[in-house]
């Protein structure tokens, strides 16, 4: 499965109290960034497109950059100080000009991180869904992203969870036609490493809880006591189609292979792209949410 994604100790440390720690900081306080943890390195995401990537080597931590994002900026090489990491935290409003003029229109990558964002970092909205990775490959398949279902019935501490693999649309593009051997893809991928993938990913989870990146903790406080199931049988497919035009005909009848995942794949039509074809006309009868919003 390759290389595990994980931070050792050093590294967690001076995130959290080091020298470091603004970066993580910048993270917390800026919604529109994202920090994953890779293998030895975290990247930095700016509307889905990497910002940062910081690898630790020995007792250096190396910088990285897509030159295309640099123009002429002078980008720090290392962050090992505290004025090597206010150098780098200058230059991150011209890196984020760089991204969002680089490509202005929205895409599969942007719509992953508004995810990510509104899941794990908005309290109000009380989701179901949680994510802890995003673009993880493991043998032919690659996930958008991996994360667990954490239902609203009967919550309470130290529960199991299912995870949840998510494979997420943007508009017409990006094969939405081919979902069906998507799914199959998956269901090949983790069937025979389940046990070692779900360690994987509950151990990047709780890396992360401790770095503060899940803001929902602040309401949720038994999340971080979550267990991850190691039953393959319970794990789920979270289809997201982004701004799909209800009139296209490209994604047709989608009849998916009940051994493959049997009644555990769920299809969220999300975005921002307001079609007729969508809304419901108000009414007496219209459900509004009431209830309790907790």
């Amino acid at each position: 499965m390759g290389g595990k994604r994980r931070l050792n100790n050093q590294f967690m440390n001076d995130l959290k109290t080091g020298h470091l720690s603004q970066i993580r900081k910048l993270v917390r306080d800026d919604r529109d960034l994202l920090l994953d943890i890779r293998a030895g390195y975290i990247d930095i995401y700016y509307k889905g497109h990497q910002l940062l990537k910081l690898t630790q080597q020995s007792t250096s931590y190396r910088t990285q950059c897509d030159k295309k994002f640099k123009n002429d900026v002078e980008f720090p090489e290392v962050l090992d100080s505290f004025d090597d990491v206010q150098a780098f935290l200058n230059i991150v409003p011209g890196l984020k000009h760089a991204i969002a003029t680089h490509r202005p229109s929205g895409n599969e990558v942007e719509m992953e991180q508004l995810l990510i964002r509104a899941n794990n970092h908005e309290p109000g909205i009380n989701s179901e869904y949680f994510i802890v990775d995003r673009q993880y490959a493991i043998r032919n398949a690659r996930f958008d992203m991996v994360g667990f279902y954490w239902g609203r019935d009967r919550r309470r501490s130290g529960q199991t969870v299912p995870l949840v693999l998510f494979e997420v649309k943007y508009g017409l593009h990006g094969g939405v036609e081919k979902l069906v051997a998507q799914v199959e893809q998956y269901h090949e991928a983790i069937s025979d490493h389940f046990e070692e993938f779900a360690n994987e990913m509950e151990s990047l989870f709780r890396q992360k809880v401790e770095l503060g990146l899940y803001s929902v903790l602040a309401k949720d406080g038994a999340l971080d006591s979550l267990q991850l199931s190691r039953d393959v049988d319970t794990a789920r497919i979270a289809l997201v189609l982004a701004d799909y035009n209800p009139h296209s005909k490209r994604l047709g009848r989608v009849d998916f292979n009940p051994d493959f995942f049997p009644h555990r794949i769920d299809v969220f039509s999300v975005g921002y792209g307001l079609w007729k074809a969508n809304s419901e006309e108000a009414s007496r009868s219209t459900p509004t949410g009431g209830g309790n919003s907790d």
